[in-house]
């Protein structure tokens, strides 16, 4: 009896490590970061919240959680009282009506440094892109203390289904590709040149810590209204201008 029982709980045991490897976040990642864009002028504090295969994102009264596993994203805006649900294939092609996705880049990344530096923001990688009419400089750090797959580098760089990549993520996965896993990106400051007009995006990671998210930000508050989210109405609204442009005119 006593060796079936320790069979037993082998079995749970490598059971539960088996759904764990399937993970995108075996363990529980919590990361504030701040984002400036230059633009806009404004600097907003984001909490991230990733644990197993959800991603929960609090900026102010706006929580965004992303369930990969389900494939969906649930909107909540506390302010307003409402929450939408929405399938990440109907997000994808959102964004590509949106925002059509950028084409490849002709010319390739052009790396300043051909070995990765040690600072205290971590190991640091920067790179330029000359695309004829417009410029772009990239410099990325990351922490090899904090290891990742590569779907779950995908997923916090923005990279993921129903995302489209973008050309500094190339940067972002070639300095965070380790011999076995793929470090944490703690920053990532991009610099836009055209002509004479610059614009620069800075995403840095101020915290790094192991808390879940709070669960009354998660919850869908009791009074909330279902609304069917803002990309899919920009989306719709698209569609519809487009009908009309087709539609035929009316005879005189």
């Amino acid at each position: 009896m006593r060796h079936r029982s320790g069979f037993v709980s082998l079995l749970v045991a490598l059971a539960a490590f088996t759904a764990s490897a399937d993970v995108l976040f075996p363990a529980p990642i919590h990361l504030t970061r701040q984002v400036h864009d230059s633009i806009g002028g404004a600097t907003v504090t984001i909490e991230q919240y990733c644990y197993g295969d959800r991603v929960v994102t609090i900026r102010g009264a706006q929580t965004s959680i992303a369930d990969y596993r389900k494939g969906e994203l649930t909107e909540i805006d506390r302010d307003e009282r409402t929450y939408s649900v929405t399938r990440f294939d109907d997000l994808a092609k959102a964004l590509r009506i949106a925002a059509p996705p950028e084409d490849t880049p002709k010319a390739e990344w052009k790396i300043q440094r051909s070995e990765l530096r040690t600072n205290r923001a971590g190991e640091v990688l920067e790179a330029e892109l000359d695309e004829g009419t417009t410029k772009r400089h990239t410099r990325v750090a990351v922490d090899r203390s904090v290891s990742l797959s590569k779907d779950a580098l995908d997923v916090l760089i923005g990279a993921a289904y129903p995302n489209h990549q973008k050309a500094e993520d190339q940067i972002v996965v070639q300095a965070a590709k380790g011999s076995s896993a793929y470090a944490l990106p703690v920053e990532q400051h991009t610099t836009f040149l055209a002509g004479e007009d610059r614009a620069e995006l800075r995403d840095v990671v101020v915290r790094v810590g192991s808390e879940l998210a709070p669960p009354d930000l998660i919850a869908v508050p009791p009074d909330a209204k279902l609304v069917e989210s803002q990309l899919l109405r920009r989306m719709h609204a698209i569609e519809d201008i487009e009908r009309a442009g087709r539609s035929p005119l009316p005879r005189p």
